[in-house]
């Protein structure tokens, strides 16, 4: 294979437990700054590329802490850069004491429960965590010069997602597919509280499904922006709604006089900083977000 990396494929164990002063690391062929220097041929372009740990689904033998991956998120099969990667679990797992260094992207999760990513260091990684029909927590991670968009959300979800530190302003994105006429939406149909984290602001690109408990607390601000598609849910909104099946949507946004609850547009720079990055380039305008809608 041109690609390299580690596959844990259904029932299969992984025990990578390492110690706070003798991590396991799973890194570049290149990189010196751990191991020792391998010399390698210059006319093998693919030497020191990795590709990512991919763990199909999570069960009670795949033990993981302590861990530094880096320099990870070459693409095998599409376009996804993660350098961790997994796909499924149905009982109650988490991601602690890791550090993600240099990667691509840092980490993509799809299909879980009960999940859990708190305690990690994320640090100079290109693009977001990637979080795919993802229900758990995110909390107490530390972001350190990672790209503008720090997590990504989409399809159903419940998070809860407080007391993350970034050192440089970031985004908690969620955004609705736009390829295509997707039925896909962005829905939230789990209990999910977003609360306050350091140099971290919400963005909703598209439209936001609300089909359970969700609740936001005082003093954050979220930005909201329409996605260019052909689709219903392109309008950058939130709709809490009443479905027999999905469940009954509830917003809690109480803010304070001193702490209010911002909702306003992705091009507002009075609120939440410059989050676009254009500086005074674009300002914003009525009807750059759809707005909040109950049915």
């Amino acid at each position: 294979s041109l690609y390299s990396g580690l596959i844990v494929d259904k029932g299969g164990t992984l025990n990578a437990q390492g110690k706070e002063e003798q991590p396991i690391v799973f890194t570049s062929f290149k990189d010196d700054e751990y191991g020792v220097h391998i010399p390698f041929y210059q006319e093998d372009k693919c030497a020191g590329f990795w590709s990512y740990i991919l763990i199909r689904e999570m069960n009670d033998d795949i033990l993981f802490s302590n861990v530094i991956i880096k320099n990870g998120g070459l693409p095998i099969f599409s376009s996804d850069k993660s350098a961790l990667k997994i796909g499924a679990s149905q009982g109650t797992y988490s991601l602690e004491k890791i550090t993600f260094k240099d990667n691509k992207s840092p980490l993509f999760i799809e299909n879980v429960e009960n999940f859990v990513i708190k305690n990690n260091i994320f640090s100079n990684n290109e693009e977001p965590i990637y979080l795919y029909n993802f229900f758990g927590e995110i909390s107490n991670n530390q972001f350190k010069d990672n790209g503008d968009f720090i997590i990504e959300v989409t399809s159903r979800s419940g998070i809860t997602i407080k007391d993350n530190f970034s050192n440089k302003p970031g985004l908690i994105h969620y955004i609705s597919p736009t390829k295509g006429c997707s039925t896909l939406k962005n829905e939230i149909t789990g209990l999910t509280y977003w609360g306050r984290n350091e140099n971290l602001n919400y963005l909703i690109s598209g439209g936001l499904f609300v089909y359970n408990d969700f609740e936001i607390e005082k003093g954050n601000v979220i930005k909201s922006r329409n996605v260019e598609s052909s689709c219903n849910n392109s309008f950058g909104a939130i709709f809490v709604l009443d479905d027999k099946e999905l469940g009954k949507g509830k917003l809690i946004a109480q803010g304070t006089k001193e702490e209010p609850i911002v909702f306003t547009s992705f091009k507002d720079d009075e609120y939440g900083g410059d989050s676009n990055n254009d500086g005074s380039t674009t300002s914003p305008q009525p009807g750059d977000w759809a707005g909040i809608s109950f049915y």
